[in-house]
């Protein structure tokens, strides 16, 4: 008996092993969502409920920001996926939004009046019924 107690070395060990599990269960997970690209289908799934317009959500995926977040891993020549980000930081998603939806038109304007024009200018014909929900 190394501590004295041989409950306390059995519950070290069950400590031990819960760890390793878990460890073993996070990268088996990391591994599978990689495998099956959840995390970017997720994003764009989000994404498509925000942006229903398609014409702005491929401006908005063309835009720079949002491609240079985009890298075609071997995993994805070899499944023949498009790529996609898997996360987006909330500065560089406004950012890239401001930019698609805002009207150059007055460029005198502040970003804030443009993003207004912008958005009244997107056709909401096509409201998800996600959104109403």
């Amino acid at each position: 008996m190394l501590f004295g107690s041989s409950s306390l070395e059995v519950l070290i060990g069950v400590v031990l092993l819960f760890l390793v599990l878990a460890v073993v269960a996070s990268a088996v997970t990391e591994i599978v969502g990689q495998v099956l690209g959840l995390r970017s289908r997720t994003l764009a799934d989000g994404i498509r409920a925000m942006l229903f317009d398609e014409a702005t959500r491929d401006k908005f995926y063309d835009h720079p920001l949002i491609k240079s977040l985009s890298h075609k891993g071997q995993l994805d020549k070899l499944l023949r996926r498009f790529p996609r980000p898997s996360y987006i930081p909330s500065d560089v998603f406004a950012r890239a939004l401001l930019d698609v939806v805002s009207v150059k038109k007055h460029p005198a304007t502040s970003g804030i009046e443009r993003f207004n024009s912008g958005i009244t200018s997107i056709p909401f014909t096509t409201f998800p019924n996600t959104v109403c929900r």
